[in-house]
């Protein structure tokens, strides 16, 4: 196991006082064993109340799972969540997810606000055939504002 490292940094601008929400996101990969965040003395840290949005689902590849992702925070999941300030949940499975018939009903039992499913790359065109018209079917019969859904197809002719 690597040493303990710290890093302390100085905030190079002033922050006015009073009440801010903060959310921090841990690397996909590497397992924090330890985090710490410093604050003035008499700071108090509150748990937020929780959202009432239904979520935006995100089914797909390594690159939905933010593998890809140069940090945390930059997966194309807390991205899209932060610009439409809706909450998400992330089923991005790296070389895995593959628009499987169980998947596509396990999900639209989610009370969610939006689906994206972005899992050819994982996919042969082949499968993407068979597979994407039954899964956007089930979507059909939801009731939620939009449903997004990446294919690739053309690309993997």
């Amino acid at each position: 196991m690597a040493p303990h490292r710290r890093r302390e940094v100085t905030p190079s601008i002033a922050v006015d006082p009073g009440e801010r929400l903060y959310t921090a996101y841990l690397p996909l990969y590497n397992s924090p064993q330890r985090l710490e965040i410093g604050v003035q003395a008499g700071a108090k840290f509150l748990g937020a109340a929780p959202r009432t949005t239904p979520p935006a689902v995100f089914y797909g590849s390594s690159i939905m799972q933010g593998g890809v992702a140069s940090r945390p925070g930059m997966s194309i999941t807390a991205l899209l969540g932060r610009r439409f300030d809706v909450p998400t949940v992330n089923l991005g499975f790296s070389g895995n997810a593959r628009m499987e018939p169980e998947i596509a009903e396990l999900l639209t039992e989610l009370d969610a606000s939006v689906y994206v499913v972005g899992s050819s790359p994982n996919m042969n065109p082949q499968q993407i055939a068979e597979r994407a018209e039954p899964v956007r079917s089930r979507a059909d019969g939801l009731s939620f504002p939009a449903t997004a859904f990446a294919d690739r197809s053309a690309e993997k002719g």
